[in-house]
């Protein structure tokens, strides 16, 4: 006496690995204002990848908390991880996600450095004024120094031909400005920084006759 029973058939959890992308942030910047790749959903094989036009919409990508405002400018591997994966034009419990972290890039902080200078027409070339920008930490600017950092002896000459006998004009970019010497604060290197030296003007007056 044959007796056909009918079996069960179990369809499996397809596996997905979720790449979390890139952050990339200026240093001294949060991390609320870091800006994102996508999270993306790595190629179809046998018995892994999204199928059936499923697409991936959306992973929460989170920087890891050792990643702070005054994190030193470098790349961080695997410093970004990615969770809750939403899909498009698909059930996501057909899927087993598994997620790759990415990295943090934080990227050097541009600092300019600028110059100017006056005299009156016969004297000689002056003592310039110079200034470097200095900034705040987190979300106010990502240029300028922070906490307290410095940029002193810097280097400054004049352009060829700028001498007592020069008319009384302003002379565009004939300051220039180079090779200051770094301090870092609190662990604090220059290589956080985009060091931008300006050329300035030097501006000759007319010299009084009484």
């Amino acid at each position: 006496n044959f007796i056909y029973n009918n079996g069960d058939l179990t369809v499996a959890q397809r596996k997905v690995i979720v790449d979390a992308g890139t952050a990339t942030k200026t240093y001294g910047e949060s991390n609320s204002t870091a800006v994102y790749t996508a999270a993306t959903a790595e190629g179809k094989t046998a018995d892994t990848g999204l199928v059936n036009g499923a697409g991936l919409a959306n992973a929460t990508q989170t920087i890891d908390s050792s990643i702070v405002d005054n994190t030193n400018a470098d790349t961080y591997t695997g410093k970004l991880a990615a969770s809750n994966a939403a899909l498009t034009n698909g059930d996501a419990s057909n899927y087993s996600f598994e997620y790759k972290n990415g990295d943090v890039v934080v990227s050097a902080r541009d600092v300019n450095i600028n110059s100017s200078a006056t005299k009156v027409y016969g004297n000689t070339n002056p003592t310039a004024t110079v200034t470097t920008e200095v900034g705040t930490s987190g979300n106010a600017t990502k240029s300028g120094l922070l906490n307290g950092d410095t940029l002193t002896n810097i280097n400054v000459t004049y352009t060829d031909g700028e001498k007592a006998t020069d008319n009384a004009k302003t002379y565009e970019k004939a300051v220039k400005t180079a090779d200051g010497t770094f301090t870092g604060q609190n662990g604090s290197v220059a290589s956080n920084y985009n060091f931008i030296y300006n050329n300035g003007d030097l501006t000759v007056a007319q010299r009084k006759v009484i």
